[in-house]
C-alpha cells in the first residue's frame, strides 16, 4: 500500500507539527467526506468553525481510519528553528512508514521547508514533496488533528485513537 502524508502545524505552548498519513486509495473517499462536511465554506479550518461544529469535526476526522503523528518542538529559537526540528524528525519517520508524497500547507515558511526537506532526504530520494493551499481538502486533516490535540479535553479525547504522539524534539 502507498501513502501520502499531509502536514500542518499548530502553535500553542509547543510548536506542534501533525502529519496525517492517508492511503493513496482512500484519498478520493476522504476528500468527498470532507467536502460534504465543509459545506459552503471556502475552507475547512478548525479555528474558524463555530464552537458547536468543532467536536463533530474532530470525531469525523478520527473516523476515517487514518494515522496522525504528532511531533512537538520547544525551547529556544524562533519559529523557523522549531519548524526545522520537527521536520527533521518527521520526514525520515514518514519515509520509513512508506509515504511516497509529503504535502505541506503553504505558508511563509515554504522556502525554508524545501531546504530542510531536501537536506533530510538527500539526492535521489523517490519521495516527492510540495506545498499546497487550503483548496486541498486533505490538508484539513492535520489542522483538525493538531488543533484538537492542542485544545485538549474532549477534543483531544475524540482524536486520541488515531494519534501517535512521537514526543518533543529539541528540548
Amino acid at each position: 500500500m502507498t501513502w501520502t502524508a499531509y502536514l500542518d502545524e499548530s502553535k500553542r505552548k509547543d510548536y506542534l507539527l501533525c502529519a496525517v498519513v492517508v492511503p493513496v486509495a482512500e484519498r478520493t473517499r476522504i476528500r468527498a467526506a470532507l467536502k460534504e462536511a465543509k459545506g459552503p465554506r471556502r475552507e475547512l479550518h478548525m479555528a474558524k468553525l463555530d464552537k458547536p461544529e468543532q467536536l463533530p469535526m474532530a470525531e469525523l476526522a478520527a473516523s476515517f481510519g487514518v494515522q496522525a503523528y504528532m511531533f512537538a518542538a520547544r525551547g529556544r529559537g524562533g519559529e523557523r528553528a522549531r519548524r526545522d526540528i520537527v521536520l527533521e524528525a518527521a520526514v525520515p519517520h514518514l519515509c520509513k512508514q512508506g509515504c511516497i508524497e509529503l504535502i505541506l500547507e503553504s505558508s511563509s515558511m515554504d522556502d525554508g521547508d524545501r531546504r530542510t526537506i531536501r537536506n533530510v532526504l538527500g539526492p535521489g530520494s523517490p519521495t516527492q514533496y510540495w506545498h499546497d493551499g487550503k483548496s486541498e481538502l486533505l490538508l484539513a486533516l492535520p489542522d483538525i488533528f493538531a488543533w484538537s490535540w492542542g485544545a485538549g479535553g474532549k477534543f483531544k479525547s475524540a482524536v486520541k485513537p488515531a494519534v501517535i504522539d512521537l514526543g518533543v524534539f529539541g528540548a
